[in-house]
């Protein structure tokens, strides 16, 4: 298989996931498929990475995208948001893209509680 033909089968198989993402209404599981496709679109595999730990789509519509970022990489991914706004486009068309800070879902524990022993 050709660097074109395998080319042309991904760009085909991004197609196929767009429309069906695309013929759903939006909820947080189609959010979910969209958000992967726009991961898979990126170049940077450090990027991906990033935003595959750290980051969560959480709205689309025809013109925008709301990115909920956990807090203390906000900044880290504010730096990467032309690569983010280019992924979105590649996947589902221009969209200007919007960062906000989550609240840390997985913090790591304070106080375990008393020792049982």
């Amino acid at each position: 298989m050709t660097d074109q033909n395998m080319t042309s089968g991904s760009v085909e198989q991004s197609r196929n996931l767009k429309n069906e993402v695309l013929t759903q209404l939006p909820n947080a599981q189609n959010l979910d498929a969209v958000w992967k496709l726009v991961l898979t679109n990126l170049e940077l595999p450090a990027t991906r990475a990033l935003l595959y730990q750290n980051a969560k789509l959480l709205h689309l519509d025809l013109d925008r995208a709301v990115v909920g970022v956990n807090g203390i990489w906000l900044a880290m991914v504010q730096s990467r948001l032309p690569l983010i706004e280019s992924a979105f486009a590649k996947a589902e068309g221009s969209r200007q893209v919007t960062l906000i800070p989550l609240a840390e879902a997985s913090a790591p524990p304070g106080d375990p509680g008393p020792d049982v022993a």
